[in-house]
């Protein structure tokens, strides 16, 4: 249990299985009119990783999550931005 979330940080709940986890992790501030407002935090945080040309597996590495589900993660993007590619997001950003 998570008693006090530090300054600076945000919380996210994730279930794997039968465990659930508490991640702590820094926001990704984003512009009130901005396309990504659309998107989950984990969306963003995952589409913005890919604006700046990290691989599905670099990003996986770095969100501690198998490529798999960095693909539907952006998969689940272009769909509430409809985009189709990396290009055509970083075209709408």
């Amino acid at each position: 249990m998570v008693d006090r979330i530090p300054d600076g940080l945000a919380v996210s709940q994730l279930r794997l299985g039968d465990v659930e986890l508490l991640v702590l992790h820094h926001p990704v501030a984003v512009a009130p009119d901005s396309p990504l407002e659309q998107l989950t935090p984990r969306q963003r945080e995952v589409a913005l990783l890919a604006l700046d040309g990290s691989s599905n597996a670099d990003i996986a590495r770095k969100c501690s999550v198998h490529a798999r589900v960095v693909a539907k993660h952006l998969a689940a993007a272009y769909r509430r931005l409809g985009v189709g590619s990396r290009a055509e997001l970083a075209a709408l950003l």
